[in-house]
């Protein structure tokens, strides 16, 4: 299994799953390929939401209630974003930028960085998407550039967030970076 400075790897490589038996009992647990994705997916639909509720508020509360306006950008974006981070953690696809697969780790400045990232992403397409749209006279494209941005923001996360990691986080050693888990 390859590993990357701020990178969660294991979930990339594995076909097992930390799972709750009740009683507060945890264990690892392997899974099929389908219930891998579902929990990637509630795993990464959490960070996404956590980290951009500020701005996924400000959109709900946003008045603008047509079909192709800030509500329905902002909630493509979130579907798009959520899916493609799933497929990244669960290995399925390469991020951009990087040769190892899974999607990004936590620690303080990834957290920071995962706070300012989402939250400019979505204001950024939530309103931009819809406005351009109008501008050009064909409201779905809004629609059409929400995945379209929200999947390429989402690609290119997890290498800026080994970027982000290698440069601010100091609790980590250097050369243990790329080797093989024992």
């Amino acid at each position: 299994m390859k590993r990357a400075p701020g990178r969660d790897t294991r979930p990339a490589y594995s076909d097992e799953r930390r799972t709750w038996y009740g009683y507060g009992t945890l264990t690892r647990a392997k899974k099929s390929p389908w219930r891998r994705f579902l929990h990637d997916t509630s795993t990464v639909f959490a960070d996404i939401s956590i980290f951009g509720l500020p701005a996924l508020l400000l959109a709900l509360f946003f008045p603008d209630a047509s079909p192709y306006g800030v509500g329905a950008t902002a909630l493509t974006l979130w579907i798009t974003m959520t899916a493609v981070a799933a497929v990244i953690r669960g290995g399925w696809i390469v991020p951009l930028g990087t040769e190892v697969r899974g999607w990004v780790s936590i620690s303080f400045w990834l957290i920071v960085l995962r706070i300012l990232y989402y939250n400019l992403v979505i204001t950024v397409v939530v309103f931009s998407a819809p406005a351009l749209a109008r501008a050009v006279g064909i409201p779905a494209l809004s629609l059409l550039l929400a995945v379209l941005a929200g999947a390429l923001a989402t690609y290119a996360f997890p290498h800026l967030g080994e970027r982000v990691y290698t440069k601010f986080d100091t609790t980590r050693t250097h050369d243990d970076e790329w080797l093989p888990d024992s």
